[in-house]
């Protein structure tokens, strides 16, 4: 989306970053007359919540060295924890080079 003078002007006036107006973009909602977006105090607590949330997740699951989900097609198969080994096929195939 093309960026007008006028906003480069008052981002630079207000010290309003790039960051900031792709934030308003895309959490924000539009006012009753879809004139302007509105990112608000009560939207930016509830994106808070989710942001300590889903960093809780990741955390998790990074201490399981991450996780994978199996799928074919459309259907979800199986899911795992990785819990610091590599594939099982992989460290097979390995062990059995060495020995070869």
């Amino acid at each position: 989306m093309k960026i007008s003078c006028h906003l480069q002007k008052r981002m630079s006036e207000r010290n309003i970053s790039l960051g900031v107006i792709n934030l308003v973009m895309s959490l924000g909602s539009f006012s009753d007359n879809s004139e302007r977006l509105i990112l608000d105090e009560k939207t930016l607590a509830l994106a808070i919540q989710c942001t300590d949330s889903l960093k809780k997740q990741l955390v998790s699951l990074q201490q399981k060295k991450g996780a994978s989900v199996a799928l074919t097609d459309d259907l979800l198969m199986t899911s795992f924890f990785h819990y610091g080994k590599k594939n099982a096929k992989n460290k097979q195939r390995q062990n059995i080079k060495q020995f070869s």
